[in-house]
């Protein structure tokens, strides 16, 4: 499992006290007409280093809660998250 918070502020890195606490995502787009969906995606893709075409969005299309399926067994995608905040 991975954690995505969106519009994460000052305050919420200090209650988590730091980054190695959890993962981040910060959007920039609204969350009208699946923008800052489709955000995620690309931040994802990018980060992952896989297709776009590839994530799926399963649950939370209108939630702040979501949850992407993404074509990496386990071990490969955990490699992949802790590069991300090497």
């Amino acid at each position: 499992n991975i954690a995505c918070f969106t519009n994460l502020a000052q305050d919420h890195l200090d209650y988590h006290e730091n980054m190695e606490n959890y993962l981040k995502a910060k959007l920039n787009s609204p969350p009208i007409e699946n923008k800052a969906n489709k955000e995620v995606i690309n931040l994802l893709a990018k980060s992952l280093d896989i297709p776009k075409s590839s994530i799926t969005l399963i649950y939370g299309d209108k939630n702040k809660l979501k949850t992407f399926l993404v074509p990496l067994e386990e071990e490969e995608l955990r490699i992949k998250v802790r590069k991300i905040f090497e």
